[in-house]
């Protein structure tokens, strides 16, 4: 159970990441 809540709350940060970075480049090709 635990480990369920572990894997899901990396991927979900990962995902963050991934989209924040790609919104970050977006914005600053905007510029």
């Amino acid at each position: 159970m635990w480990n369920f809540l572990i894997v899901q709350i990396s991927f979900n940060i990962k995902l963050m990441q991934q989209f924040c970075c790609t919104f970050y480049l977006m914005f600053v090709n905007t510029r």
